[in-house]
């Protein structure tokens, strides 16, 4: 009997999961999954292990801590771990989870690439209401933002694919009939909603308009019920998790706050500025105010948090402090109270610049290798790993539009204002459009209140949504009328073509500009034929004209005056700089730091060489006349004379002032002093001489051969 019971079980099971959507939608969407796997494939291998920056690494770094802590908690010794974290600890999961199953991050690379890709597709389904799906995926495939974003170690991409994960899934519930595809649902909204909240602790904003979009959209309470019940859950596990490992995820809307309050004691005048210039000192110390109002930018394009952090004066671990949290909101509130028009000024700045009023958001944080940390996390060092990174940071200086949330908002309201009165009509139910705006708009809007940077990185997810709704709602609006519909189909190439030629001179302009200012400014060293060698500022510029021969090594070698031959051979298509392909190509190569007596350079293969030169430095590098010394003056430094030892300093850094060496000064008494080193530290060069000058009236000396 009880074999009959369970072989009934096991038989509807099986029922249930042949009868699934989930299944027939994997069958159905073969080629969506294909082309997603595919594309994550490449860019991982292109990208490998994935395009990083400083909170990649913190996230990357804290995975050993992470372990150790997980399995503090699996023994029961969680008292004795104490991790803190400033940054979310949710990816830092997923990322540990790579390393333990393939032995590095790449994994993490790969998944998060195709969930992405995977998720915007379906998503992009979903928004058309006329089944332009073609046409919403070929603008998704050309979009070069999302294959940047896709291998881009940054919270906001994993979040950005679960909050349309949750909308999708919202979007589908009423579609389903199956316990079996109702119990997947319900765990992966968790699972969404864990992921979302994890990853960014800003997207808590979005809870209520969620919330919101479930009951609008699902009358039925029972219905609503599980789909918010789901949700809150995902939501506490992003709580709960930490805390149960006895991790510290240390609050930062803090910084956000501090940041304004030194913004609008900077903006006051010279006499109330003066009222508050110790305003934070009893928090963080004295004179933090004060140094902080000397470092802040807040206005500019690059302005950031930046300027007064990292003990500047403030750091991380002070300002995190709980204690320190409330006062700082304490402080906060009575600033408003006090001064309510320089705050309500300062925050105007604030809420403009990160909708992109005045000016665009950055696109910053997307390095080819940051930090210099390319050994250490062997990255694929290849030129087209650097043009892909140089590509979309051109493409998104050209794309300015993209940069500008207030605009996009604007477009995507327009659009589903017109489908709501026009197609939509006035009484239906909240539409997929208008849920992914409002979460758009709440999740940008707690940037927009509290942010510490003005960067695209942070608008990335409301940007993707935004993106998603135009495009949809373009087509599904347009492609109505046949006149409209060609039009669209003609305009989709021509911004394609637009916007490649737009990008790649952007890409080209810095390597156009080199060329256009060598051969105006440059000192001709040699010319071959289609190769051209110039010289200046310290540096070699090796000039081709197209058709040149750029496979063939080039050699290099320096003959100092002390010293073996330096040996600086390169491969020219390596590390050519990115110009026009109609016009001349270039690379650059630094001379050596110290004197050289001659060059030569030309192209070779094995023991023949193809052309050559030898020309003497003498030639073309100009000893300096006269030295002019720097004001530099601390504990070791008087006017820029050493007090320790014999030698000043001087602020040009031209390689001109290496050839110095073993040279003499003319000294106010007559005499002279000979220079026994030259050497760059911190900025400065310093002079060495064989005896001691401090007479800090002498700012300038004669060089005598």
């Amino acid at each position: 009997m009880y074999m009959l019971k369970f072989y009934n079980i096991s038989e509807r099971f099986k029922q249930e999961i042949n009868e699934s959507k989930y299944k027939r939608w994997i069958l159905e969407n073969k080629g969506m999954l294909l082309i997603s796997i595919l594309i994550a494939i490449f860019l991982t291998i292109l990208t490998y292990p994935g395009i990083m920056y400083s909170d990649s690494y913190a996230r990357i770094g804290v995975t050993s801590e992470l372990k150790t802590a997980i399995h503090a908690f699996n023994v029961g010794n969680v008292s004795m771990t104490n991790l803190a974290s400033w940054l979310t600890i949710t990816p830092s999961f997923f990322i540990l989870l790579s390393e333990q199953i393939v032995g590095s991050v790449v994994l993490y690379t790969f998944v998060q690439c195709f969930l992405l890709f995977l998720s915007t597709y379906i998503m992009g389904d979903g928004l058309t209401n006329e089944g332009h799906r073609r046409w919403n995926r070929l603008c998704i495939t050309l979009n070069p933002v999302l294959w940047a974003f896709g291998v881009y170690y940054e919270a906001s991409v994993g979040c950005v694919t679960a909050i349309m994960g949750i909308l999708l899934l919202v979007w589908k519930w009423d579609s389903l009939s199956s316990y079996f595809d109702k119990i997947i649902t319900i765990v992966l909204l968790i699972f969404s909603s864990y992921v979302c909240l994890g990853y960014r602790a800003n997207a808590f904003t979005i809870i209520p308009i969620l919330i919101l979009i479930v009951i609008l959209k699902e009358r039925k309470v029972i219905k609503s019920t599980m789909i918010i019940c789901s949700i809150c859950i995902g939501t506490i596990m992003a709580l709960a998790v930490p805390k149960a490992l006895n991790i510290d995820t240390m609050s930062s809307y803090a910084g956000s706050l501090i940041w304004e309050m030194v913004s609008t004691i900077q903006s006051m005048d010279e006499e109330k500025q003066s009222q508050y210039i110790t305003y934070l000192d009893d928090v963080f110390g004295k004179e933090a105010t004060a140094t902080a109002v000397a470092n802040n930018s807040y206005t500019g394009e690059y302005s950031s948090i930046n300027d007064i952090w990292w003990g500047n004066p403030f750091n991380t671990e002070d300002v995190s402090k709980s204690e320190n949290t409330k006062k700082v909101l304490s402080k906060y509130i009575h600033l408003w109270i006090s001064e309510p028009k320089d705050c309500l000024k300062v925050k105007w700045n604030f809420i403009s610049h990160s909708l992109g009023i005045n000016q665009p958001l950055r696109m910053a944080e997307y390095d080819y290798n940051r930090d210099n940390s390319m050994s250490q996390f062997g990255y694929n060092d290849c030129k087209q790993r650097l043009a892909y990174v140089d590509f979309f940071l051109a493409f998104m200086n050209f794309m300015i539009i993209f940069r500008i949330p207030w605009l996009m908002f604007t477009v995507a309201l327009v659009l589903i204002l017109i489908w709501r009165f026009k197609c939509g009509g006035k009484k239906e139910n909240i539409n997929i459009y208008e849920a992914s705006f409002g979460i758009a708009v709440f999740y940008y809007g707690a940037y927009i209140l509290n942010t510490q940077s003005f960067e695209f990185r942070y608008y990335f997810p409301s940007w993707l949504l935004l993106f998603l709704i135009i495009f949809s709602l373009s087509a599904d609006l347009c492609f109505r009328n046949k006149i409209l519909k060609k039009i669209m189909i003609c305009l989709l190439p021509i911004l394609a073509i637009v916007s490649f030629c737009g990008t790649y001179g952007e890409y080209t302009k810095v390597g156009d500009n080199i060329v256009k200012n060598i051969t105006k400014e440059g000192t001709l060293l040699c010319e071959n034929g289609k190769n051209y060698v110039y010289y200046l500022d310290g540096k070699l510029y090796f000039v081709n004209l197209p058709g040149a021969d750029e496979i063939y090594t080039y050699f290099l070698h320096y003959f100092p005056l002390d010293g073996d031959m330096i040996n600086s051979d390169f491969k020219y298509e390596l590390i050519k700089i990115a110009t026009s392909f109609w016009k001349n190509s270039v690379a650059v190569m630094d001379m050596p730091k110290q004197e050289v007596e001659k060059i030569e350079f030309g192209q070779y293969y094995g023991d023949t060489r193809f052309w050559e030169r030898t020309i003497e430095t003498s030639s073309f590098i100009s000893r300096p006349k006269m030295l002019y010394l720097s004001d530099y003056t601390d504990n070791d430094w008087n006017c820029g004379y050493s007090n320790l030892e014999n030698c000043f300093l001087i602020n040009n850094l031209d390689l001109e002032n290496y050839y110095i060496k073993g040279k003499e000064l003319q000294l106010q008494d007559g005499s002279v002093t000979r220079i026994t080193d030259v050497e760059e530290v911190a900025g400065y060069i310093r002079i060495y001489t064989d005896e001691k000058l401090d007479d800090v009236s002498v700012r300038e000396y004669q060089v005598i051969e």
